[in-house]
């Protein structure tokens, strides 16, 4: 298959790399009634700090810019870029705020 498995240098968000860069081949997938993905409580990207979370997320983005461009043109692609940054940024703050404040308290 052209699109190759997931990249396991990755440290997350492998499924969804693998997931654009599928989604950029056409006809080439179809449903197959099966879960495809787990959620695991209790570990994985629930306790990662929201700055990773963005650094992992962009690094993804940056890898599939060529496919992104192709199929969904530039201003959408610099369009989730922002929503990284935006998102992540703000989670970001709030940690440290929460943090600083139930160290005055």
């Amino acid at each position: 298959m052209r699109v190759g498995g997931y990249n396991h240098g990755l440290r997350t968000y492998e499924d969804w790399d693998y997931m654009l860069r599928l989604a950029a081949q056409p006809l080439s997938w179809a449903h197959s009634g099966t879960v495809g993905v787990v959620h695991h409580p209790g570990g994985g990207l629930s306790g990662q700090a929201s700055l990773k979370h963005a650094r992992d997320e962009l690094r993804v983005l940056r890898l599939n810019y060529e496919v992104a461009r192709r199929h969904v043109g530039l201003p959408v692609f610099l369009a989730a870029v922002g929503r990284v940054v935006a998102s992540r940024s703000k989670w970001a703050v709030l940690q440290w705020y929460w943090r600083k404040r139930a160290w005055i308290e």
